[in-house]
């Protein structure tokens, strides 16, 4: 008996008889061919049907749900068990690599860039056999098979490897391994899109580590101007300049704690100013008493957040920032991550680095070739400027002389001084100072490498502390994160 196994795509319309599938036309009316691309163990038992093309018919578009519905006209009862199977999966919107393919002209591709990614790479990883590509090679055979995306904790490794690979292809003019390693970057880059999910957990533990941040305000303000961090005993972290130009600084503003859009918080006096950092922009404040209100009740302080010095995070490392944007109640960038760690450890990586902000700059190999000249130059004077060789401690990112670690984060006035978590760890990694760009840069549209936040670096600070105020942990009770012992 023949079973056809119905399936529905969510397209949208632009003509009667045309339908819009990502970007490419499909003519409805026309006999289609689906080629379904998958890792081996994705479809578990399954996997003598990698590549399996099946006809398509009675393709219609419903105008009113806005859906392309279609059956697959199944041969045998293996397929029928295969496209089971994928329907199954397809249902929980698993993203596997379709391609509907009419039998005359034109070319529609349904693709995920996760699983277009594995696929790709398995059709052509035999072309980079050359030692100089060991590295890449190793690199996409750590993809666990039946990966439908590649894992965050290898995305570094995986990401230098490919530039390390069009560069090589590039030295010795091997345009066809360089057409297909720059392929694989761009969808490597394609591949995390989607991928922003935050954890219950993760949400679970932000929220508490969240409230130990606090609003500074300036006494008799209406709102507040900047935003600071408990991180011990009565000690507020927080931006040297959130004080320039008020009179007596910041003994004449208050320090804000859960001021939240349902909260007016509970304001404390700053009763000292413990250390104060020209160099850096920070200073350490030392809490008074809690300003009595009427209708304020006393408050308890939060938990400081633990420390995290090290190690040191890398590229693509989640953090999240917590503030007062515009001297709003307390908000929460989440979905940020590091562009330019503070520390890198040898001169291979920041070039590697510097090639893959370039390639990074475009959405297509196209726009990549077309453009990578014009904007080589600037990538390259900008790291030559911003990562500093320090022997044999490496280099480190020093964007006009300061410390910093380079992220992209949804920030705003009023969050300078703010705290800056890491995901993996809920460690404060560091203090917000400023959004940092350059308008005199002729940037490509989308280009990212000169629009970043700055981050103070945890470890600097710490630093400087522990060699002006050498007892300043035990005094105030300050806690860093377990593995940093």
């Amino acid at each position: 008996m023949k079973v056809f196994l119905f399936a529905l795509i969510t397209v949208l319309l632009v003509a009667p008889s045309i339908t819009t599938v990502n970007g490419a036309q499909l003519v409805s009316d026309q006999p289609l061919v689906v080629v379904v691309k998958s890792p081996k163990s994705s479809l578990r038992n399954m996997s003598n049907f990698i590549d399996t093309a099946m006809e398509i018919r009675n393709a219609t578009f419903d105008q009113k749900e806005q859906k392309l519905l279609f059956s697959f006209a199944n041969k045998n009862s293996s397929e029928e068990e295969m496209l089971n199977l994928l329907s199954w999966d397809l249902g929980k919107n698993v993203p596997y690599a379709i391609s509907a393919v009419p039998v005359s002209n034109g070319d529609v591709r349904l693709a995920n860039p996760r699983l277009e990614l594995l696929a790709t790479w398995d059709d052509f990883k035999n072309q980079f056999t050359d030692q100089a590509y060991q590295g890449f090679h190793d690199a996409i055979e750590k993809i666990p098979a039946g990966s439908l995306l590649i894992p965050k904790e290898l995305r570094n490794e995986i990401e230098y490897e490919t530039v390390a690979a069009v560069v090589h292809a590039e030295s010795i003019n091997n345009s066809d391994v360089k057409k297909i390693a720059t392929d694989l970057f761009y969808l490597q880059q394609k591949s995390y899109r989607g991928d922003q999910q935050i954890s219950y957990s993760l949400f679970e533990e932000a929220r508490s580590t969240c409230l130990a941040t606090c609003a500074i305000r300036q006494k008799g303000a209406a709102k507040p101007h900047g935003s600071g961090v408990l991180i011990g005993t009565n000690l507020v972290l927080t931006c040297k300049h959130n004080f320039n130009g008020i009179r007596n600084g910041a003994m004449n503003c208050q320090a804000v704690f859960h001021f939240t859009d349902k909260d007016p918080g509970a304001a404390f006096t700053i009763a000292n100013v413990v250390h104060s950092s020209e160099e850096l922009d920070f200073c350490v404040l030392e809490l008074g008493k809690q300003i009595e209100a009427a209708d304020i009740p006393a408050f308890t302080l939060p938990l400081p957040p633990r420390i995290g010095v090290q190690p040191e995070l890398f590229r693509h490392d989640g953090i999240y920032v917590a503030g007062h944007p515009g001297g709003r109640p307390l908000s929460v960038a989440l979905n940020s991550h590091v562009e330019y760690p503070y520390w890198i450890d040898n001169q291979d990586s920041v070039s590697k680095l510097a090639k893959l902000t370039v390639m990074s700059m475009f959405s297509s190999p196209e726009e990549y070739e077309s453009n990578k000249e014009k904007y080589l130059k600037i990538v390259d004077d900008f790291f030559s400027s911003s990562y500093q060789h320090e022997g044999a401690n490496g280099f480190f990112f020093r964007p006009g002389g300061f410390p910093a670690i380079g992220a992209d984060a949804d920030t705003k006035s009023g969050d300078s001084g703010g705290p800056v978590f890491d995901v993996n760890r809920n460690s404060l990694v560091g203090l917000l100072r400023k959004g940092k760009y350059d308008e005199k840069a002729d940037l490509p549209q989308g280009a990212n490498y000169a629009f970043f936040e700055l981050v103070i670096p945890i470890s600097s600070i710490v630093a400087e502390l522990n060699q002006k105020i050498p007892m300043w942990q035990q005094d105030f009770g300050v806690k860093f994160f377990e593995n940093n012992n």
